[in-house]
C-alpha cells in the first residue's frame, strides 16, 4: 500500500526522540515540526497535526517541508509524480499550504532529474506539479531573472524585492528559501559545487 501522512506521522511517534533528535525543538508556535509533534503526542493525527486550519498559515508554511523531502526524490528515480506524491504525504504531518506544494515540485525536479539532463526540459516538464498562483509565478520569476542576470547577486536582490522575508513572515518561509533553491540550481547548471556555493553565499 502507499505510504500516507497518517503512517508517517505515527513513525514520528515510534523513532523521534524527544528533545533530542532529528527536529529543531523550538517550542509550540515558533517551530513548524516541533509543534506537530505536540499535536501528534495529543492524538492529533496527521494530517491535521500539521494543518494551517489547526496551527495558521505562517507556521504550517515554513521551510521544513521542502528539507525533508530528497529521500523521497531519490527513492523515486525517473518518477517524478510518485516522488512529488510521496513528498506531500510526508510533508503534511508538519505543513501545509504552499509549502506542500514547493516540497512536490523539487521532489518532482530531482526524481525527473535521474533521466532528464536539460534543466530547461526539467523545469517545463515539471510545471504540472505546481497548483497555486503565487508558485507558479515565484518559478517563472526566478527562470525569468536567472536567464537575465550577469551575476547571483542580481538574482538575489531581486528575490529579496519580490518574495523576501519582509513579505513572507515567520521563523523561515517556504518562498524566500523555495525561490532561492531553485535559482542555485539553475545558475549552478551542471556544478553541484557552484549551485551549493550560490546557495551559502547568498544566505537564507
Amino acid at each position: 500500500s502507499e505510504l500516507t501522512a497518517k503512517a508517517v506521522g505515527e513513525a514520528w511517534l515510534n523513532y523521534i526522540v524527544e528533545d533530542k533528535t532529528i527536529l529543531w525543538w523550538g517550542g509550540l508556535g515558533n517551530s513548524t515540526e516541533h509543534t506537530a509533534y505536540l499535536n501528534l503526542k495529543r492524538g492529533i493525527p496527521a494530517p491535521e497535526s500539521g494543518s494551517a486550519a489547526r496551527n495558521g498559515r505562517v507556521l504550517s508554511e515554513q521551510i521544513g517541508a521542502e528539507i525533508f523531502m530528497d529521500s523521497f526524490a531519490m527513492m523515486c528515480p525517473g518518477d517524478p509524480t510518485r516522488a512529488a506524491r510521496l513528498a506531500r504525504e510526508s510533508a503534511s504531518v508538519s505543513h501545509d499550504g504552499i509549502a506542500l506544494e514547493a516540497a512536490a515540485f523539487l521532489a518532482a525536479l530531482e526524481a525527473a532529474a535521474f533521466a532528464e539532463r536539460s534543466l530547461e526540459k526539467l523545469f517545463d516538464e515539471n510545471e504540472r506539479f505546481l497548483t497555486s498562483d503565487l508558485m507558479r509565478r515565484l518559478v517563472w520569476d526566478t527562470r525569468n531573472i536567472c536567464a537575465k542576470a550577469g551575476h547571483w547577486r542580481e538574482v538575489r536582490a531581486f528575490l529579496d524585492r519580490h518574495y523576501g522575508y519582509e513579505i513572507y513572515g515567520g521563523g523561515c518561509h517556504i518562498v524566500p528559501n523555495h525561490a532561492l533553491t531553485l535559482a542555485s540550481i539553475l545558475l549552478g547548471g551542471d556544478s553541484f559545487s557552484r549551485a551549493l556555493t550560490i546557495a551559502v553565499s547568498a544566505a537564507w
